[in-house]
């Protein structure tokens, strides 16, 4: 966690009522703290006091989603329809992100993957020929994982 402040002030930060981390400005008043990882979505409360004991107010700030999404753990594709030109997809991702579905690099879908980590999709009319399936996974925090292609040939 890093900002400014009075020159060297003591920073605390708080999660809940616990302190997890404390620091000193410097004679700028800048500072930076090193925390723990935290939980995305983690509120945690940040103030300073000066050499007097002054307390700032309170800052609220939010732990941001960084880390990316795993790529699709190996989608399968589990039956493909040559008369109906359907595709059928399932596979596994990191749970509660979603799937961008391309079709020789077009956009065409998008699907929630549950909170158990599956996901399944139908593509209709997939056009005859040889075709390049590409997944990829978002999270919340629009973090993209790796791009996992397979190819399927419809006759």
């Amino acid at each position: 966690i890093s900002g400014t402040t009075v020159a060297n002030a003591t920073i605390t930060v708080k999660s809940g009522s616990v302190v997890i981390a404390t620091g000193k400005a410097d004679s700028n008043g800048i500072f930076s703290i090193k925390i723990k990882q935290q939980k995305a979505g983690t509120e945690l409360s940040v103030y300073a006091k000066d050499k007097t004991g002054i307390q700032s107010e309170t800052t609220k700030v939010k732990v941001l989603d960084r880390k990316d999404p795993n790529a699709p753990k190996d989608p399968e594709i589990t039956s493909f329809i040559i008369k109906n030109r359907e595709v059928q997809i399932k596979g596994t991702a990191e749970a509660n992100t979603t799937i961008i579905v391309k079709i020789n690099n077009r956009e065409v879908t998008k699907v929630k993957v549950s909170s158990k980590g599956t996901f399944s999709v139908k593509l209709s009319n997939v056009s005859k020929g040889n075709n390049k399936i590409t997944l990829q996974a978002i999270d919340k925090a629009g973090n993209k994982s790796n791009e996992v292609d397979r190819y399927v040939t419809i006759k």
